[in-house]
């Protein structure tokens, strides 16, 4: 009960972030729709809206996690940005061991079926905000101290 109270919250929506994420999505799901017509109705013989249909029911179940995510205290993530780092980078070695080169790039292994570069973008965001919220701690602690100095000589 307690946990997932502190977990959960209630988000104040950004209605300009709000404007343009659905605008650039919007304008992604237009050029999807544009650039795949022809290689729906000819290279996969579906209909011309194939990929358009995919690529809406996508921005629905991302429309619903982003909905469900920014309701989560995100802070309780801090905690597993080391441990997600260093397993990124045992991947990552992996990879680069053991990867499978497909269309000229090696991003996968175990038949495609692992690929740390998505795990990359998640892991990353996180470790930048742990280490931007302590280098800013670091920081003030230094500037405060510096500023006590400075105040105690003159």
């Amino acid at each position: 009960g307690h946990m997932l109270a502190s977990l959960v919250r209630r988000p104040a929506i950004d209605s300009k972030l709000l404007f343009f994420v659905i605008l650039a999505v919007g304008g992604g799901a237009l050029m999807v729709f544009s650039s795949s017509y022809s290689q729906a109705v000819f290279r996969v013989q579906r209909d011309a809206s194939y990929f358009w249909d995919r690529q809406l029911l996508w921005i629905a179940i991302g429309f619903v996690v982003m909905l469900f995510l920014s309701s989560l205290n995100y802070h309780f993530l801090e905690r597993y940005a080391l441990p997600g780092l260093i397993i990124l980078c045992v991947l990552l070695v992996f990879v680069w061991l053991f990867g499978e080169s497909k269309l000229g790039a090696v991003r996968t292994f175990l038949s495609g079926s692992v690929q740390p570069g998505e795990l990359a973008k998640l892991v990353v965001v996180i470790y930048y905000f742990l280490t931007r919220n302590m280098l800013a701690d670091c920081i003030h602690r230094i500037f405060d101290s510096l500023f006590s100095v400075w105040n105690s000589v003159f």
